[in-house]
């Protein structure tokens, strides 16, 4: 089971879910960031950051989890996290193609496949977990999802202090969110990022980000 993003998307968040849930492992494309809690047992999913053919095919094009989140917010949270103040033409561009490169895949991928907004998972964790639950044949328990997002949830102390504030979506405030936008993107990237959603052969997709 491939579990998709462009960065800063909740990737990681969603490792830690599946984890707690099934009681496996999961495996990044990163060698350092290995299993979060369970080392042993057969991966739940597999984390990557675009669709990475070779690794896929050689799966025989198994099932495909994919997050997407809103441009605006997840090109800041990726300047923040990389200690950049200010977005530049030059870093959009880029950002941009990788992220559209992203729901490019997906809508290419031919083996069966899920799309998960991020904010919905911030809105209604249980309902929009569902449909990733399906595709991996998972049974919805709802002790489960209601122990991960409680703030008491024993996974807690097993994660570092940095990520603790992923795993709550309650944590996360939208006013903190739109005053990161203001403070990073001018209101010509802005219109910049919004133009190019409106340009995407995805736009249907991404419609929900245009203001």
């Amino acid at each position: 089971m491939w579990l998709i993003s462009y960065p800063r998307s909740g990737n990681t968040w969603l490792r830690l879910f599946f984890e707690t849930y099934t009681g496996q492992p999961s495996i990044s494309e990163v060698g350092a960031d290995g299993p979060l809690i369970h080392a042993q047992g057969k991966p739940c999913v597999y984390k990557l950051h675009h669709f990475d053919q070779s690794k896929m095919k050689a799966d025989r094009g198994g099932k495909a989890i994919v997050i997407l989140r809103n441009p605006l917010d997840v090109f800041v949270s990726n300047l923040k996290y990389k200690g950049i103040a200010e977005m530049e033409d030059r870093f959009l561009d880029k950002m941009w193609e990788n992220y559209e490169q992203v729901l490019r895949d997906f809508h290419n991928y031919k083996g069966e496949k899920v799309l998960i907004y991020y904010e919905d998972l911030l809105d209604t964790f249980e309902k929009a977990i569902i449909p990733a639950l399906r595709v991996m044949e998972l049974k919805l328990d709802k002790d489960k999802i209601e122990a991960f997002t409680n703030d008491n949830a024993e996974n807690y102390k097993t994660v570092n202090r940095w990520f603790k504030q992923y795993v709550n979506p309650n944590r996360l405030s939208n006013d903190m969110k739109f005053e990161d936008r203001r403070n990073t993107l001018s209101e010509q990237h802005i219109r910049m990022i919004q133009n190019k959603i409106k340009e995407s052969p995805y736009t249907e997709t991404l419609e929900r980000y245009l203001c």
